[in-house]
């Protein structure tokens, strides 16, 4: 899970994911064609590419728009505090801002990216900005990943899991039986208050289908 490129982040969060990143590797390599994810370490977090549904292309341009995206938000200065997170060119804004006009300037900002197809606004107004639940934030999203490591119904890592202050926030190209289980699993995660689903439905699983193809 390429976690969210955002301003201030924290040391205790960074180590949540180090460890979820660990036991996902683990576990990935354990199951039945599941190929081992590639991890990379840096100051900003932990990031695995593993089995993603997305085309190369997609997965990099969606890297350029969350550096684009946290260039951009820099600019607003002490105004704000966005984390931003890409997934399939469609952007996931949550966070604060001191007034709804520096939320819209943001949210305009990074609509303008070139490649951006969507941006789903769940930034907060908050003036003074209230402290930041990051790290809080961080151990939620690791505690609802980690459920869903071994659940036997779906690949954890075709789901991508951010949270921001009790509201957990599912993304990724999915099955509609892969975003039920996944929303149940995250909605009976302890502290979680509710889950946003931002999935896109596929049809059929990519990896399944051509069993499925050959059974018919």
């Amino acid at each position: 899970m390429t976690m969210p490129i955002s301003r201030h982040r924290s040391p205790p969060g960074l180590r949540a994911t180090r460890t979820l990143a660990i036991a996902l590797m683990v576990t990935c390599t354990a199951l039945s064609g599941c190929i081992p994810a590639l991890f990379i370490g840096g100051a900003s977090g932990v990031a695995y590419v593993a089995n993603d549904r997305r085309t190369s292309d997609t997965v990099v341009a969606d890297q350029r728009i969350e550096l684009a995206a946290s260039a951009r938000l820099a600019k607003l200065g002490d105004d704000i505090r966005i984390s931003t997170v890409s997934f399939n060119r469609q952007v996931l804004l949550t966070g604060q801002a001191r007034t709804a006009e520096i939320r819209t300037q943001a949210v305009q900002s990074i609509a303008s990216i070139e490649g951006v197809r969507q941006v789903f606004n769940e930034i907060a107004i908050f003036d003074p900005l209230r402290e930041s639940g990051l790290p809080a934030d961080a151990l939620m999203s690791t505690q609802v990943k980690a459920r869903m490591v071994g659940n036997g119904i779906f690949n954890p890592l075709h789901v991508r899991v951010n949270s921001d202050r009790g509201v957990v926030y599912l993304m990724g190209l999915v099955t509609r039986g892969e975003a039920d289980s996944a929303t149940r699993i995250a909605s009976t995660t302890r502290d979680v208050t509710r889950v946003v689903r931002l999935f896109e439905i596929i049809p059929v699983a990519p990896e399944a289908a051509p069993s499925q193809k050959a059974a018919e």
